[in-house]
């Protein structure tokens, strides 16, 4: 007999009341090649042995578990169920302010991210920064949410567009992060022109030019948006310039009349664009109500 368990283990398995049944095989005495043996069945092989099928007894899928191997399981799970709850901790939102703000400064910024990393490479360049930045200081008119750090604010801000159409109104929506013992920091690209309203409120003229999803609605502005004079221009000029769906032309003037109120734009970057900060807004995108009176210099 050459193995009288295993030759062949793999030959077949077959399920037995949760134990497993094995197939093996052993050799027996050549026999003549083209002959079978009439008492086993056993087809006699080229190699003059012959092949017979025998049981082996049932061995258990699973090693019973003992105490200490239970014991062992229980600590290796208690040690990650420790490890998922504290990586389930998020960190601490960061303090954001949102305000409309009246523009006192804005400049160009020397600020490269990635210098420190590139400095400890030895030379090589392992990191390119493919943003422009700059610093602004602005004076707070109206706070939407948080608390204000004073009656003005600094704050940096990165594109990778280069300046934003906010920055060329003198008043804009933005949303700042605010930093003890760094620069505070605008969230990226989440400034909006805006003007005020007939109400008290403030809206973009037009769509914000990031969330073309906001729906344009019917604004007056207060004192009249006035972006251009028809004196100097023709009507196909005119037309092809100024959209009639947000502008109209009224005495001579051409006057925003659409736009997007603040509110929506604040919901609509709550729900949509803050991860790690709620704003706590209520109010569904689209609707309008009235927001606080505009504050002048001095106030």
């Amino acid at each position: 007999v050459l193995d009288e368990q295993g030759a062949g283990d793999d030959q077949g398995e077959a399920a037995d009341g949760g134990h497993r049944r094995r197939e093996g095989f052993r050799l027996m005495r050549p026999a003549s090649p083209t002959s079978r043996d009439a008492a086993s069945n056993a087809r006699v092989t080229p190699e003059g042995g012959t092949w017979q099928a025998v049981s082996v007894a049932p061995e258990p899928m699973e090693t019973p578990m003992t105490p200490v191997r239970q014991l062992c399981c229980l600590l290796a799970f208690a040690v990650f169920a420790a490890s998922t709850a504290r990586a389930a901790v998020a960190e601490p939102a960061p303090a954001m302010l949102v305000f409309v703000g009246e523009q006192l400064a804005y400049e160009d910024l020397d600020y490269d991210p990635c210098a420190e990393e590139n400095a400890k490479s030895g030379g090589d360049t392992i990191c390119i920064s493919m943003d422009s930045y700059y610093r602004a200081r602005y004076r707070i008119v109206e706070t939407i949410h948080g608390i204000e750090p004073g009656p003005e604010i600094e704050f940096d801000v990165g594109s990778h567009y280069g300046d934003l159409d906010w920055v060329n109104a003198r008043h804009a929506l933005l949303f700042v992060y605010l930093h003890d013992d760094a620069p505070h920091w605008l969230h990226k690209y989440q400034g909006f022109a805006v003007f005020p309203t007939a109400d008290g409120g403030w809206a973009t003229c037009g769509d914000t030019g990031t969330y073309d999803k906001l729906p344009l609605q019917d604004i007056e502005f207060s004192p009249a948006l006035i972006v251009d004079d028809t004196s100097r221009l023709t009507p196909i000029a005119i037309e092809k310039r100024w959209d009639p769906a947000v502008y109209a032309v009224v005495d001579g003037t051409v006057r925003c009349r659409r736009g997007v109120p603040l509110e929506a734009i604040v919901t609509y970057v709550d729900r949509e664009v803050l991860d790690e900060v709620d704003l706590g807004t209520t109010t569904p995108a689209g609707a309008r109500p009235r927001a606080g009176g505009h504050r002048e210099a001095g106030e």
